[in-house]
């Protein structure tokens, strides 16, 4: 049974002043929670068992029926730490992980449920039709994104400045299997033994892939996605997911 992880820890301070007194995930999109949504979407595609990763006013998830797992190091950390605090789940069971700051269709997940592969990431082929709408200069934000002839990543998560290099974007969904958790721990041993707490999780995907410790599949999704950074991207989602249902 594949399990569902999503990372809700962080306080989404550039939301602004009025939206810091709750959790990110509690950002409304239509009268709808941030995190109802990523539940729901999980749940369609018959991922029930949820945990959720929380840290900035952790007693918000009370109201939500899920399984939480607190980051007590929320403030001083990043997205890896608030991953292993999930460890014992992820050791043992297929999960999907989900950034708690999205919101996308459920039936992009069903490729990426479905992936045999050790570590699967989903990615946006289409986003610059979506960075537009978000950013005046798309490159000020977009990172890098390369896959091989085998649907294989070779690049992920470097700034640029040529649309040459990016032939998607990361979303922030991605699914492990047990043998890709290790190799994922591997590499934080072996690469980042003096700390990760400010690297991002595609730092570590890009160490995996430059030492070859693991392949890491992409996985093309289909369907509507936002991602809400700044005040902006609420009205852009609220336009994208204005047709009720996910």
């Amino acid at each position: 049974m594949i399990k569902g992880i999503i990372l809700a820890a962080g306080r989404g301070s550039r939301l602004k002043a009025k939206k810091k007194s709750q959790p990110k995930c509690f950002t409304k999109i239509n009268n709808k929670h941030l995190i109802d949504y990523q539940i729901e979407a999980l749940s369609k595609i018959g991922v029930d068992e949820i945990y959720i990763v929380t840290g900035f006013k952790k007693f918000f998830f009370k109201k939500i029926k899920k399984k939480t797992i607190h980051n007590k190091n929320w403030n001083k950390t990043n997205m890896v730490q608030s991953l292993l605090c999930a460890d014992r789940i992820l050791k043992k069971n297929e999960c999907i992980v989900s950034y708690s700051d999205i919101i996308y269709d459920s039936r992009g997940l069903l490729d990426l449920k479905k992936s045999k592969s050790s570590i699967s990431i989903l990615f946006d082929d289409k986003w610059r039709n979506l960075w537009k709408k978000r950013f005046t200069h798309p490159l000020s934000d977009a990172e890098t994104f390369k896959i091989d002839k085998n649907k294989n990543i070779i690049e992920i998560g470097k700034k640029t400045k040529s649309y040459k290099n990016i032939e998607g974007q990361y979303m922030g969904l991605m699914k492990f299997k047990p043998l890709g958790w290790k190799k994922f721990k591997t590499a934080l041993k072996v690469y980042f033994n003096k700390g990760f707490d400010k690297n991002y999780l595609t730092d570590i995907f890009q160490k995996i892939i430059e030492k070859d410790i693991s392949k890491i599949k992409a996985i093309k999704f289909s369907g509507r996605w936002c991602e809400i950074d700044f005040p902006k991207d609420i009205k852009v989602t609220q336009k994208i997911f204005r047709k009720n249902g996910i």
